[in-house]
This record gives structure tokens, C-alpha cells and sequence, in this order.
């Protein structure tokens, strides 16, 4: 949905509120309750209304995209190997074929 540039709702528990980390972007409930599901999908609804939630929601989309995903793994596997006095061989170069040299 924030890919597409609507705003979410969630429950606020595991690592959703690390995704709805902003109020322009969706709503959070805290309780498994009609009344603060009701009450987080009315204040959503209202954010339609603001020309920039749109832009916000796929900003925030975009920081999860499989590229992004893909750089903050190697960034930390460079960094985890970095920390380490022994580790195997740097294996950037390719060979034809598909294999690491």
C-alpha cells in the first residue's frame, strides 16, 4: 500500500512500528479492540486528504525496495567481515559462466 502511495494502519506490535515510523504516513493501535482499530483507520482516512501523504508513502516504500534491502546487507557482511582478523577471500571477480573465481 505505501508503495502505491496510500497510508496504512497496523497493529503496534513486532517490527510494525518500525515501518509505520511516522505520523504522515499511516497509524498505529495499540490494542486488538474495535474502538482503536476504528479510531487508527478514521485518522488514515484523513490523511488522504493531505496532498503530500502520497509522496511520504512511497519515499518510506522505497527505504524497503529489495536494492535498498540488498546494500544494507552487504554493507553490514563488509562490515562484520571487517571486524573479524580472518574470513574468506574477497570473491568479487566473476568468471564466465557464473562462478566466483
Amino acid at each position: 500500500a505505501l508503495a502505491c502511495g496510500t497510508p496504512v494502519v497496523g497493529y503496534a506490535h513486532s517490527a510494525v512500528p518500525e515501518i509505520i515510523d511516522r505520523p504522515h504516513i499511516g497509524r498505529l493501535f495499540g490494542t486488538l479492540e474495535p474502538e482503536p482499530l476504528a479510531q487508527a483507520l478514521l485518522e488514515t482516512f484523513t490523511l488522504t486528504d493531505d496532498p503530500a501523504t502520497d509522496a511520504a508513502c512511497r519515499a518510506r516504500a522505497a527505504e524497503f525496495s529489495v536494492e535498498r534491502c540488498g546494500e544494507r546487507y552487504l554493507a553490514l557482511y563488509r562490515e562484520l567481515r571487517g571486524a573479524g582478523s580472518h574470513g574468506p577471500p574477497d570473491r568479487t571477480e566473476v568468471r564466465s559462466g557464473g562462478s566466483s573465481a
